[in-house]
C-alpha cells in the first residue's frame, strides 16, 4: 500500500510518460535537511522543529540516515532546536489549519514542518524543497495543502504568500475585540 504521503502529479500528456513524477515525504525530509547541512538553510531547519527522538522516528520511518542524529549528545541537539524562531512555529501551525483534511495527521504535520523550513531559504520554495518543478509544486500544495492551493491558484511566489497569510491572520488575531471590551463599549456608547 503506498504511503499516503507520495502523490503523482497530472501529467498534462500521460501517454507518453510511463512515469508520472512522484513526491514522497522522504524526499522533501532529506533535501531540506541536506540544505541545511551544506548551509543552504538555517541550521535550526535540519531539526524540523521536533525532539530529538521524534525526529530520529521520522528518520527511521522515512528509511533516511539516523547516524548523526543517533550520536548526537541530547544538549548538543537543544542548543540547535534553540535556534528555531517563533515565525518557523507559527507558519508549521498555519500550514498544519490549512492541510488537506484526508491526509494522516503525522503525515500533515512533517510535511507542514518541511515546507515551514524550506521557506526560510533564498530559493522558490519548490527548489528549497527539492520538487523538480513548479507544476510538481502546485500539484503537491493541491494534493496535501488544498484549502491554500485553491486560494493560490496562480501563485508564483508562495513563500513571500505564505508569509504574507501568516501575518494577516496574526493581524487578524491580535486586533479582534474580546466580548468583555465589546460589552463595555456597548455599555459606554448608551450613555
Amino acid at each position: 500500500m503506498p504511503s499516503i504521503a507520495t502523490f503523482s502529479a497530472p501529467s498534462a500528456n500521460r501517454q507518453h510518460s510511463s512515469h508520472p513524477p512522484m513526491v514522497h515525504l522522504r524526499d522533501v525530509v532529506a533535501h531540506v535537511r541536506h540544505l541545511s547541512e551544506e548551509g543552504e538553510l538555517p541550521l535550526f531547519v535540519w531539526t524540523l522543529g521536533l525532539p530529538q527522538r521524534v525526529l530520529y522516528h521520522l528518520l527511521d520511518t522515512c528509511n533516511l540516515p539516523t547516524d548523526p542524529l543517533g550520536t548526537m549528545e541530547s544538549a548538543e541537539f537543544e542548543q540547535i532546536k534553540q535556534l528555531v524562531p517563533d515565525a518557523y512555529h507559527d507558519l508549521r501551525r498555519m500550514l498544519f489549519q490549512h492541510r488537506t483534511r484526508l491526509i494522516d495527521t503525522t503525515h500533515a504535520d512533517y510535511l507542514s514542518r518541511t515546507v515551514a523550513a524550506a521557506c526560510f531559504g533564498s530559493r522558490q520554495l519548490w527548489e528549497d524543497l527539492g520538487v523538480a518543478s513548479e507544476g510538481e509544486f502546485a500539484s503537491f500544495m493541491a494534493t496535501f495543502f488544498t484549502p491554500l492551493s485553491v486560494r493560490h491558484k496562480h501563485c508564483r511566489h508562495w513563500k513571500q504568500q505564505l508569509f504574507t497569510e501568516l501575518h494577516t491572520l496574526q493581524h487578524r488575531a491580535t486586533s479582534s475585540v474580546s466580548i468583555p471590551d465589546l460589552l463595555l463599549k456597548c455599555l459606554l456608547m448608551r450613555q
